[in-house]
């Protein structure tokens, strides 16, 4: 054979080796990551197909609007920005030089998202407007919490795809191709060849038998001589069938079979982390254990007071209110300051509003401080940086502005002429106190007087118009704001007959339960809830005084007039008594007197918006609640898988304590000659038999058996106390709701109490002032005027805070009910399908809405569930199900047990007791003195209150 030839093959050779390399380990990195895409896709997809959990998104592809988004290669991306000095050790690392391709991808100056500023909807400040679909929708977007979830997920389906392909037929094929010259005392050869090259077919069984195929090949080229060539060509075959140890199916579909229920575990898991999203992102509940975790952990509860959007809702209706009651208290100091000019009132009770009105700004600028602190962290929550420029916007919370926008607008307009007039007045009773004198002396006092001047009339003439802009205002309220208020009262009238139903369940409550509840039913009469025909009453009073209040004004700018006219003429004396009683007194007493008015249309609307609000209804037992969240809970469901995975286990480590015995059966054949492909069959070999391995040493085996025996004690326990959790939290929440439902009547009273007190107050500020004109003057008010004033204007902030909290503190309950009770539904875009009122009916149509039939009972019964009532209209009766101690009737209405306790198999001694197998205790006695007949199911059983059956 000539060298031209031998190398022919040899390049052949080599370029099969090349095609081989290039089918096995050639393609692109990202041809196995879409591959991996697919494969974990498919997996998920196929355990998506109960409604309760089928909504998971099966990928983890990030939205390109997400800050997370990554817009380079996803196999090959840009080298992020480093430190420069770490970077310097990439470059060379103790004086060798580093790897020189590092920058082969290119580099950015980003690690977010570059563009996913441009996809916020921004508002021409360019501020971002949240409210509460959109802080949802953002969160999912750019949630980097969330998205950890979706990956967890998807590496579970990894692992799901490993297992299979564990059971697949697996090929793998390898080979070596070498050129050798070897020297003189080794021969002086030289050879080429394909050396060792195989291919090998293996499989493993269900039973965990394993068959193995092989093809190995080796072909030599020798060059010395006459080119001699060699060739070596051997197929072998073995099969082996474990028999104890380390066979069957327990064993050997185990890690397939776990990580196929991890898998389900973990999506039922994801969808309730999509609920519990929801609430921390609305409600600021914590969403919980997320995918990955232990399905016997311990479930959260519902936190005592809401944050997230809703909190932070509550935190700026808080500055609302706070702002009006700072604007309230300002309005009270110019009056009082305008008291004290007059001398109505003495120094001390201006320093005592003055004091409340710098103690509410500094309230106020506390409150905007945490605010804007919880809202960089809600940001954070979302995913969005706190720098960005947020402004909450929602209309969720419109309901509790007790008091429009209109009304304040009007008292705003009234504080501006308060504030013009103050001016003008302070000047014109500066300038009258500096010329007064004393004009006619007499024994009992000093009367004073005052000189016309220039100076008078200017002063009048700036009043005029300030006098003249009361009118248009008076209108403005007798159209816009009345007829606002008067669509208050039809609200009012519209939602008063269900009012009235929810204080008589609310009264129910309450006598249901006295030793918990100490509270009166009286204040939950129906007559506490105020009648249209009331209120228009007060609004008609209103409206009569405001109306006869353009003949005062009139008649005030008529003197002023006719001051402007006359003055100069009037005596000293005549003209300061003018001055004094038919200006610097009657304009402020004018405006607060429309002020006062106005401050009475909003206590008549905000009685009719504080009546008008209702909540939603939930009548729900916490047995009830415990019944359907047994059916509908994800978490409850993963609970009871992770138990009985960890007794699977004990089938699984107790294998290892068996005797090794395996059938094995093996044969090879090999070539005839040099030829490789003429393999024989008298060339080979076949063997039958089998492997024993005797337990002699289980040392280790014996140690992890008793730690799977105890772990699954452990699992036990742990189910039972997740039970108990689950049953307590149920039960509190019921409670929480039940007292929301009252505090919220009773804050609403207490808003009621304090509108009346602040109303009280003003009208205090109406009453006319005693004229002295003696220059000592007088108090025209008690002591305690703005003590009374001030400490109602703060109880009304702090009462309309409580209503407030009160009924968001509810709302974040309402949905963490439906959370825990396991019938929340989201829709694909992750926004909540609100249920609306929670009473025994929310479970039928949750049921329905799922397409699934809920039982209690169908698998698992509570030793003690006899004590429950669990009828639930709508689902299967818990108590005839299969498994259940079978009841006999007795007689109408009363159930006894006939002995016959599942999974006891138990017998029965002479006397027909029935008795534990294993002690012959007698576990059915007969009921002793003082048996208790507990409900089932609106009916009874006879079950004994001492000597208890014992189970071993």
């Amino acid at each position: 054979m000539s060298f031209r030839l031998l190398v022919n093959r040899y390049a052949n050779a080599v370029f099969a080796v090349c095609v081989l390399s290039i089918i096995v380990a050639g393609c692109h990195r990202g041809y196995y990551r879409r591959q991996a895409d697919s494969d974990a896709q498919m997996l998920i997809e196929q355990k998506t197909c109960d409604p309760r959990w089928g909504q998971i998104d099966p990928t983890i592809e990030i939205d390109p609007r997400s800050r997370m988004f990554d817009p380079f290669s996803a196999d090959h991306p840009p080298l992020p920005p480093d430190d420069p000095e770490s970077h310097k050790l990439m470059e060379r690392v103790d004086g060798k030089p580093g790897y020189p391709h590092w920058h082969a991808n290119g580099d950015t100056q980003y690690v977010e998202n570059p563009e996913w500023l441009s996809y916020v909807p921004m508002n021409e400040k360019g501020e971002l407007v949240l409210d509460q679909d959109t802080a949802v929708l953002l969160a999912l977007i750019h949630s980097g919490d969330f998205q950890t979830q979706r990956e967890t997920l998807y590496l579970s389906a990894l692992e799901v795809s490993l297992q299979r392909f564990g059971f697949d037929s697996q090929l793998f094929a390898s080979v070596n191709s070498f050129f050798r010259s070897n020297g003189e005392f080794r021969g002086g050869t030289n050879t080429i060849g394909l050396e060792n090259g195989r291919v090998s077919l293996q499989r493993l069984g269900i039973t965990g038998s394993t068959l193995a195929i092989g093809l190995a090949n080796t072909i030599v080229w020798n060059f010395a001589g006459n080119n001699t060539q060699t060739a070596n060509s051997l197929i072998n075959f073995s099969f082996i069938q474990p028999l104890l140890r380390g066979g069957g199916r327990d064993r050997i579909l185990e890690s397939l079979t776990q990580t196929e229920r991890n898998l389900l575990t973990n999506i039922r898991q994801m969808e309730r982390f999509r609920q519990g999203f929801y609430l921390s992102i609305t409600t600021g509940r914590n969403p919980g254990q997320g995918v990955g975790g232990s399905g016997l952990g311990t479930p959260g509860s519902a936190q005592a007071q809401a944050g997230g959007f809703l909190g932070l809702l509550n935190d700026l209706q808080a500055i609302r209110i706070q702002e009006r009651n700072v604007v309230d208290q300002e309005e009270i100091l110019e009056q009082f300051r305008a008291f004290f000019r007059e001398e109505r009132i003495d120094l001390l009770q201006v320093t005592q509003v003055e004091g409340n009105f710098y103690n509410a700004q500094r309230q106020l600028a506390q409150l905007r401080t945490n605010y804007q602190n919880s809202l960089d962290q809600f940001k954070i929550t979302l995913g969005l940086p706190p720098d960005l420029p947020v402004v909450i916007s929602d209309q969720y919370l419109s309901r509790f502005e007790l008091i429009s926008n209109t009304i304040n607008d009007s008292q705003s307009e009234i504080k501006s002429l308060r504030s013009d007039a103050g001016q003008v007045l302070t000047r014109l009773n500066n300038l009258m106190q500096a010329a007064k004198f004393d004009a006619d002396p007499v024994q009992d006092g000093s009367q004073f007087g005052v000189v016309w001047t220039d100076d008078y009339s200017g002063y009048l003439k700036q009043l005029m118009p300030i006098l003249e802009k009361l009118d248009p205002i008076r209108q403005s309220i007798l159209t816009t704001v009345v007829e606002e208020v008067r669509i208050d009262l039809a609200k009012l009238d519209a939602i008063r007959p269900e009012r009235i139903e929810s204080l008589r369940r609310l009264q129910q409550i309450i006598s249901e339960n006295p030793d918990q509840y100490n509270i009166a039913t009286a204040i939950l009469d129906e007559d506490e809830v105020a009648t249209v025909e009331a209120l228009e009453a007060e609004l008609a009073q209103i409206i009569a005084k405001i109306e006869q209040s353009a003949a005062q004004v009139a008649s005030t700018i008529a003197m002023v007039q006719a001051l402007v006219e006359e003055g100069e003429s009037l005596p000293p004396q005549e003209l300061f008594d003018r001055l004094t009683s038919q200006v610097s007194r009657q304009t402020p007493e004018l405006i607060t007197q429309l002020s006062n008015l106005v401050l009475e249309l909003s206590l008549v609307q905000a009685r009719a918006r504080s009546d008008a609000i209702i909540l939603p209804e939930i009548d729900l037992s916490w047995q009830q609640s415990i019944a359907i969240a047994k059916c509908f809970r994800l978490d409850w469901m993963n609970a009871r898988a992770a138990l009985v995975d960890r007794y699977r286990r004990i089938e699984l480590i107790a294998d290892d304590l068996e005797s090794q015995l395996d059938l094995v059966f093996e044969g090879e054949m090999g070539n005839d000659g040099n030829n490789p492909f003429k393999v024989r069959y008298e060339n080979g070999s076949l063997g039958v038999g089998v492997r024993f391995d005797a337990p002699i040493t289980r040392l280790s085996e014996r140690n992890r058996y008793r730690e799977a025996l105890i772990q699954y004690q452990q699992a036990r326990r742990s189910y039972y106390q997740f039970k108990d959790a689950v049953k307590r939290n149920l039960r509190q929440s019921i409670r929480v709701i039940e007292l929301n439902k009252i505090l919220f009547e009773l804050d609403r009273r207490s808003v009621r109490i304090a509108v009346q007190e602040v109303e009280l107050a003003r009208l205090r500020l109406e009453q006319p002032p005693t004229i002295q004109r003696a220059l000592g003057g007088g108090s025209g008010f008690s002591d305690q005027t703005a003590a009374n004033l001030t400490n109602a204007l703060n109880g009304l902030q702090q009462t309309q805070n409580r209503f407030l909290s009160t009924w968001v503190n509810f709302e974040a309950q309402r949905r963490g009910l439906d959370f825990d009770l396991g019938t929340m539904r989201l829709t694909p875009d992750g926004y909540w399908v609100d249920p609306g009122d929670i009473d025994e009916t929310i479970a039928v149509r949750a049921a329905e809405a799922f397409g699934i039939i809920c039982d209690p009972c169908a698998s698992e019964i509570d030793p003690y569930s006899n004590f429950y009532d669990h009828d639930i209209p709508g689902l299967t009766d818990w108590s005839t199900q299969s498994g259940s101690p079978e009841l006999e009737q007795i007689e109408p209405g009363t159930y006894e047990f006939d002995g016959k306790w599942p999974g006891s198999n138990s017998r029965q001694d002479e006397h027909g007791n029935l008795l534990d197998p294993r002690s012959d205790m007698d576990l059915n006695p007969p009921p002793p003195d003082g048996a208790k007949t507990a409900p089932v199911s609106g009916r009874s059983a006879i079950l004994p209150v001492r000597n208890l059956p014992i189970f071993r």
